[in-house]
């Protein structure tokens, strides 16, 4: 989520910071300093969508290709 790591407090575990404002770890909430802002977490989930949905047409594109080339080798397996 972020290049920022925070010592946390609680268990002394160096975390990302992230979305949930707590540690990964142990579940203890961050500072509120070092808190994401509630437009910095609309822009990060809006760009994970769009990171998602690229991920999901590669894919599609995949497994038609992968489609397409399996139809080409039993047609041509299919004329001897």
């Amino acid at each position: 989520m972020s290049d920022e790591t925070i010592s946390c407090s609680a268990c002394n575990r160096k975390t990302p910071k992230n979305m949930y404002n707590k540690c990964v770890y142990c579940g203890a909430p961050y500072p509120q300093k070092h808190w994401f802002s509630d437009e910095q977490k609309a822009y990060k989930i809006a760009q994970l969508k769009e990171e998602n949905e690229a991920a999901r047409q590669r894919l599609e594109e995949s497994r038609n290709k992968e489609k397409e080339q399996e139809e080409k080798r039993r047609r041509r397996d299919s004329s001897y």
